[in-house]
């Protein structure tokens, strides 16, 4: 496997790609060539970057609605 930077949009792309093929992650990974290992640090670093958007989302919902 070639080493080679995947910017983010197209990583959230490919995560796409994997979801719908119906396949495994690990399985889709191999037949696109891409390190399964990668493939979960992306997923996992969106995951987690989803969580926080939505606390942060909660947060200034919180501040907005309740303000005194």
């Amino acid at each position: 496997m070639e080493r080679k930077f995947v910017r983010k949009d197209e990583q959230i792309k490919l995560i796409m790609e994997c979801r719908q093929s119906g396949l495994s992650d690990y399985q889709w990974c191999r037949q696109q060539d891409i390190n399964p290992g990668t493939f979960y640090n992306w997923s996992a670093n969106f995951a987690k970057a989803a969580i926080l958007f939505r606390i942060h989302r909660a947060n200034l919902l919180e501040l907005l609605l309740f303000r005194k």
